[in-house]
């Protein structure tokens, strides 16, 4: 729970609901979209309240609350497809599950607490049961925190305002004795926001702390005024509360300054990778090729693991390169951009990990080339084949307008000097392992038919299709 950003609901004190005559004011004195006009006061309900109110980002990717959903979520798969979570049913579950020390039940146990949470209080529909498109955002874990949950819940909660004002000013005009059965029309969402967004704005009652975050926490809904009291009190004594403004414009400076400091930290770590990469090139170079003594597959693996205890290159940097690296090292690695390449593709601190590792390989092509590589020593008879060292794509650039002949030239010249052109020539495929500015390519060389296959590292890239072609 703590990598999410529910957490602070988790240990909390049991909690009242503020009484439905406030509800019913703020509902009547809606004017249209997000504006209430409240005594002579017209107050803007915004996403920065909510986020404010109840802890949640207002940046980040969008959170739908309709449509029909792309991939089936991991509650479905577990529970059902067709199985319609309401607090019941999620309650059920939870029962059944929490105890367990399984992996995929403590995830699941997380996922079906903040569905109860989304259900029951932050997002519920009339029947107290979360939009099915919300559960599909909770099967990542770790990035249920880059959703844009306040714009999702501002949402949810102005959705249906405007009829339930009509129901609730109709109903005031029929009085308390008309015998006609009155109309009822629900609101969604959290109303709990909406009534505590009203309280930040007068001075009827006061917090009980000014340091409690989420803000909902500060106010007790166990207050003994009436909603129109409150409300007339606006209207006579008090003016919208600036604390609000405030305190959301220091935010906002304080995320600039982080902003423009961490800014110049990455570009100065951009340019040292860059510098550190071009050293890495030389080292690429020299690399032994295949075709010298094969070691046997159980060798390789323990290689593996003892050269992975350092980045490959380590000993070919200057001092002040390898401490900037260590120091890396030692920090988080978590998804944090560190700077944009020049396909507008974010690259993060995670991105840098698996890079100086060489674990930035996510097609399973590559996969299969490296399972060839460690079963090298029984290679198949019908296809002959090398793999030869990674190569630095800028060393075979010569420009942006560079022919095709001039490319394949500086490809040539990047081969090993040792490289026999007439065993070349026997061979039916040539493997390579292309670096660019922060992704690989494998290219795969069919000698025979005189074409290759490229296949590019950046899975999910928008640009991806484009990259991978014959």
């Amino acid at each position: 729970m703590r990598a999410t950003l529910f957490a602070p609901y988790v240990d909390i004190p049991p909690m009242k609901c503020f009484g439905i005559s406030l509800l019913e004011e703020i509902v009547a004195h809606h004017e249209v979209g997000n504006v209430f006009n409240i005594g002579n006061k017209s107050l803007s309900f915004t996403v920065e309240d909510v986020a404010l109110i109840l802890g949640m980002p207002c940046t980040g990717f969008p959170v739908h609350h309709y449509g029909s959903s792309i991939e089936e979520s991991k509650l479905h798969k577990r529970f059902g497809k067709d199985t319609a979570f309401t607090r019941q049913v999620i309650h059920g579950y939870l029962i059944d599950l929490v105890g367990s020390d399984e992996k995929e039940d403590i995830e699941d146990i997380a996922r079906l607490w903040i569905l109860l949470l989304l259900s029951t209080f932050l997002s519920p529909w009339s029947v107290y049961i979360c939009s099915p498109q919300k559960i599909e955002y909770l099967d990542n874990i770790e990035r249920i925190r880059s959703y844009a949950w306040a714009v999702a819940f501002h949402e949810l909660i102005l959705h249906n305002i405007e009829e339930a004002s009509k129901m609730v000013k109709m109903n005031a005009k029929r009085g308390r004795h008309d015998e006609k059965p009155r109309k009822n029309q629900f609101t969604f969402g959290c109303s709990y926001a909406l009534c505590v967004w009203l309280l930040e704005h007068i001075h009827a009652i006061p917090p009980i702390s000014c340091l409690i975050f989420p803000r909902l926490f500060r106010w007790d809904a166990s207050l003994k005024k009436k909603g129109k009291m409150i409300v007339d009190h606006l209207q006579v004594t008090s003016t919208p509360a600036l604390s609000i403004n405030a305190e959301m414009a220091a935010l906002v400076d304080a995320l600039k300054a982080t902003k423009e400091s961490r800014k110049v930290e990455n570009e100065d770590f951009r340019q040292k990778l860059e510098s550190i990469m071009t050293q890495v090139e030389g080292f690429a170079k020299s690399v032994i090729s295949l075709r010298q003594e094969k070691e046997k597959p159980a060798d390789m693996q323990v290689i593996f693991v003892e050269d992975r205890r350092d980045f490959d290159g380590c000993e070919l940097l200057v001092e002040e390169d390898r401490q900037l690296i260590t120091k890396f090292l030692s920090m988080e690695i978590n998804y944090e951009s560190i700077f944009v390449n020049k396909w507008n593709g974010e690259v993060t601190r995670y991105n840098i990990h698996e890079l100086l590792f060489g674990k930035n390989v996510g097609d399973d092509m590559i996969d299969c080339a490296v399972q060839l590589l460690e079963e090298s020593c029984s290679l198949s008879d019908y296809k002959k084949w090398e793999y030869l060292p990674t190569l630095i794509v800028s060393s075979i650039h010569t420009g942006k307008h560079a022919s095709i002949s001039q490319k394949g030239q500086r490809l040539f010249e990047s081969f090993p000097a040792a490289t026999d052109l007439e065993h070349l020539g026997k061979l039916d495929l040539l493997f390579f392992v292309l670096h660019t500015t922060n992704h690989w390519h494998l290219l795969v060389v069919d000698l025979k038919n005189r074409c290759f296959i490229s296949y590019n590292s950046i899975k999910g890239n928008k640009s991806y299709d484009a990259a991978v072609r014959i």
